[in-house]
């Protein structure tokens, strides 16, 4: 086969592993991205009800949070489950000590740490698999060479 020929069928075995696992909504960061903006939006709600001043941080770290798992930037992937993990903690603290709408925030964050997790490892798995078919190449590449 030719290059070209090699490189489609490459990304037809990409698009064939990452399809597996069930699809679905999680894996794509959809639910992330939605998680960070609906808290967003519960923090401008609560920040006109209370007037706090550090609600306006968490809003717009929330806002540039899920812009950029949106825009799927690694780091900032790596910093909204670091950031949603310890709301998850937080969250589970709340409702031991008896805050039961804590229950809803605690189930929200799971899903949305079970999404970014579901694509860290669907891009971990890519990845892979794109260097095992480079090695795979080069393998098949030296053998054929004389020299």
């Amino acid at each position: 086969m030719t290059d070209d020929a090699n490189e489609v069928a490459g990304d037809e075995r990409v698009e064939r592993t990452a399809g597996k696992g069930g699809g679905g909504v999680f894996g794509s960061l959809k639910v992330a991205v939605a998680v960070l903006i609906v808290q967003a939006l519960l923090l401008v709600y609560q920040y006109c009800v209370y007037h706090y001043s550090t609600y306006p941080i968490f809003i717009v770290i929330d806002i540039g949070l899920a812009y950029g798992t949106w825009r799927r930037n690694r780091i900032v992937i790596g910093i909204a489950l670091v950031y949603i993990g310890i709301d998850l903690f937080l969250a589970i603290m709340y409702l031991i000590s008896g805050i039961l709408l804590k229950g809803v925030i605690a189930f929200i964050d799971f899903l949305a740490i079970h999404d970014i997790v579901s694509y860290i490892g669907r891009t971990v798995r890519e990845e892979e698999t794109e260097v095992e078919m480079e090695e795979s190449g080069e393998e098949a590449g030296d053998g054929g060479e004389g020299g």
